[in-house]
């Protein structure tokens, strides 16, 4: 079976949105194709780096985030001045290796996952490297991906420690991962027709965007929904009930206003496909 005939049979039955006998295929075949593009004489090697500089590889000083010392890693702010950062509006936080506090922080946002073994599985399938943002405020969650930084996410943290803060970090990882999933399917299999240019209502940004932009959303936010409903039955979260609930509904009041998105006439027969199985809620 071809990997297009994997991902067709997934967008056939896409809930659970998390499959990674899927994201194992994708990943090592996103990894061969990266392979093929350098010489024999230098390998390609995957960093945040080599993905900003086109394959070139610098070294990274990256933390460990499991005591195996492999798996996700945390990679600190590089010596190595690139443009990427500024002209993507982020800022990296200044942490280093002694930064015990913020290091603990993220661990504590990853073993969210532990509770639902089968998404920390799968996150632990497409995510090789992370990198910590600032925010502006306290109050605010920021988070990014980007589809040519192929296995690494980069979100910010927040200022108190708690199993609420663990949560809306958690939120941030799984949003990005999802996204990164979502490319690397789009990557072998059409999801908008070419050449689309319509816009549709997002809910998210209250403006109108194009479909790629739209069907992301919903993809992630499907996705993060269906966390939330499985966290909410768990004892650890329990005190954090009423926060979970009140994203729950607001999750679903904005999914629901992409009731017609299935009719857009710039999905592929895939991504209507796809759409249908996000919406309505199952």
């Amino acid at each position: 079976m071809t990997i297009e005939n994997h991902i067709e049979n997934y967008l056939n039955s896409a809930i659970p949105l998390w499959n990674t006998e899927l994201a194992k295929l994708l990943v090592e075949n996103k990894l061969k194709e990266l392979s093929l593009t350098n010489t024999a004489k230098n390998p390609y090697k995957y960093s945040i780096v080599s993905c900003i500089n086109n394959g070139v590889h610098h070294k990274e000083v990256s933390i460990p985030l499991y005591e195996n010392d492999d798996g996700i890693k945390l990679v600190l702010p590089s010596a190595i001045p690139d443009l990427f950062y500024e002209a993507h509006g982020l800022e990296l936080a200044a942490i280093d290796k002694s930064s015990d506090t913020e290091i603990a922080k993220v661990k504590s946002a990853l073993a969210v996952f532990k509770q639902v073994p089968e998404v920390y599985t799968f996150i632990n399938t497409i995510v090789k490297s992370i990198q910590i943002l600032q925010a502006e405020d306290s109050e605010t969650d920021i988070s990014y991906s980007h589809p040519d930084i192929t296995f690494s996410i980069f979100f910010s943290l927040c200022e108190e420690d708690s199993v609420l803060s663990n949560l809306r970090v958690a939120e941030s990882i799984l949003h990005e991962v999802m996204h990164l999933y979502l490319t690397l399917i789009e990557n072998k299999v059409p999801l908008i027709k070419q050449d689309a240019n319509n816009v549709y209502f997002s809910p998210w940004r209250d403006e109108p965007r194009l479909a790629k932009g739209v069907l992301h959303g919903l993809f992630v936010f499907r996705a993060i929904l269906e966390l939330y409903k499985i966290l909410k039955k768990l004892e650890p979260f329990a005190n954090v009930n009423e926060y979970i609930e009140c994203r729950i509904i607001q999750i679903e009041d904005d999914l629901n206003a992409l009731k017609e998105f299935a009719a857009a006439i710039d999905l592929t027969t895939y991504g209507a496909i796809l759409t249908i199985h996000l919406l309505p809620l199952n």
